[in-house]
């Protein structure tokens, strides 16, 4: 049996068009080229395999994915999960029956242990899962927020080739990031980051802070710090409630990815929570201070986007913050934080 798909390869942002091959004892995938990619033992495989796994999708154990085109496809193998799960997968229309018929209760018990939940959902979800979601809505604001940006190919580069450069020094992985520039006239000043890496941010952005660029890079580590620590995914999860929660409990991943993949536009108009905020600060300040970068740059950028409240970009800032909830507790952290 052959089927046709993506492969993504471990801890890594880069995929190619892939063949995956059924053998007696083995699974295999092969570049288009015939060369493998990863080839596996089927009861490896099954033994590892965690009900998050769909017909459609197979992870590896040594992190890599395949995702078959035909998200309709059905891989014909089997998950050795426990006995409750694979009762769950079997009777999903009864589960969800029930929990629809029983919302009220549903939404009290929800409402208390949602954010515990998420936590653990989306430590569960493979990385092609995020490369999925994230491409799905990346091209969803593409064609309907984003203008394209008027920036000149030459700041463009030294904003990345700094970021890189950065990213290299502190030990994380740049193939993981990339940055994109937009107008953004919907989102006004504005970066944000997508579950897979991706980061955004508008010129509007780019322009307030571009007499500084070690300001620059610390939005972009705090953007870096909302992604190491799955901040976005949570947003989602926790915005769109127990539709993804029974998706997760009766291991629908492909419905699981398609709901968070309708969501992005939490991306835009919910707001992280303060802890999230203080978590992503803190990424900051600390890889500033592995550089030998000041606060008083992280400290430079928020104060400069806070001054918008009193030009004629208000409108603008108000969009910032709606996402970014900037307050003198976040600038005081920063100014209390020891290098």
């Amino acid at each position: 049996m052959v089927i046709i798909g993506t492969f993504y390869y471990p801890k890594s942002s880069k995929t190619q068009s892939a063949k995956l091959h059924f053998g007696k004892s083995s699974i295999k995938v092969y570049a288009n080229d015939g060369s493998t990619l990863v080839s596996e033992d089927i009861n490896s495989i099954k033994k590892n395999l965690q009900i998050f796994n769909t017909q459609s999708e197979l992870n590896f154990t040594n992190g890599a994915s395949f995702i078959a085109s035909d998200r309709n496809i059905k891989i014909p193998l089997e998950s050795n999960v426990s006995f409750f799960n694979r009762f769950l997968t079997k009777n999903k229309k009864v589960f969800a029956i029930v929990f629809i018929i029983t919302p009220l209760s549903l939404w009290i018990v929800l409402s208390s242990v949602l954010p515990i939940v998420s936590n653990s959902i989306v430590k569960r979800i493979p990385d092609s899962s995020k490369s999925y979601i994230s491409e799905k809505i990346f091209k969803d604001f593409s064609e309907n927020y984003f203008v394209k940006s008027s920036l000149t190919e030459s700041q463009k580069r030294s904003i990345v080739n700094n970021f890189n450069d950065s990213l290299d020094r502190l030990g994380l992985d740049k193939n993981k990031y990339k940055l994109f520039f937009f107008k953004g006239e919907e989102i006004g000043i504005n970066a944000f980051a997508f579950p897979d890496g991706k980061i955004v941010m508008t010129d509007s952005m780019v322009l307030l802070l571009e007499d500084n660029p070690k300001a620059l890079l610390s939005i972009l580590l705090h953007e870096v710090g909302h992604v190491e620590n799955n901040h976005g995914l949570k947003l989602m999860v926790e915005s769109i409630g127990y539709g993804i929660v029974i998706s997760y409990l009766i291991g629908d991943i492909q419905g699981f990815t398609e709901i968070l993949s309708t969501s992005g536009i939490f991306l835009l108009q919910a707001s992280f929570s303060r802890e999230h905020e203080t978590e992503a600060d803190m990424f900051s300040l600390e890889n500033l201070n592995k550089l030998g970068i000041s606060k008083d740059n992280f400290i430079y950028a928020f104060e400069k986007i806070s001054d918008q409240n009193e030009l004629e970009d208000l409108e603008k800032y108000l969009k910032y913050i709606s996402t970014h909830p900037i307050t003198d507790d976040r600038i005081k952290l920063a100014e209390e934080y020891k290098n």
